[in-house]
């Protein structure tokens, strides 16, 4: 019979790659990441973020600064949103005041957060 979608599963954006970030002592994210993007999927890059407030080391919820090294490995600087839902965090990076990604995160272990991705353009 074959594997029926549901309503969800056909209104899910498209996956556009995958970062798993180790959080830091200090509150920092450390992340590698990976993307169907330009037909470099096999690649492997990094993304760093920053708190902006650095006064709450405990939680991961709330507004970074960030820097990532493109597929065209180009530098990148915006900002990451992170707020915590229900079952999941959602992140948003800005890049020049606009919505450049919306992912969506798990907690995977005790100090690493994996999370989906799309491009938002």
């Amino acid at each position: 019979m074959g594997i029926q979608k549901t309503p969800t599963a056909l209104n899910m954006p498209k996956t556009e790659g995958i970062i798993v970030y180790k959080i830091e002592r200090d509150g920092c994210l450390n992340g590698f990441y990976t993307t169907s993007d330009n037909g470099k999927s096999h690649r492997l890059y990094n993304e760093i973020a920053r708190k902006k407030d650095d006064s709450d080391t405990k939680s991961i919820e709330g507004e970074y600064v960030c820097s990532w090294i493109n597929v065209n490995n180009e530098v990148k600087i915006g900002t990451l949103t992170i707020i915590k839902g229900t079952t999941c965090y959602e992140l948003t990076w800005r890049v020049d005041g606009k919505n450049k990604y919306i992912g969506t995160g798990y907690i995977t272990g005790e100090h690493q957060l994996t999370v989906s991705y799309t491009s938002v353009d």
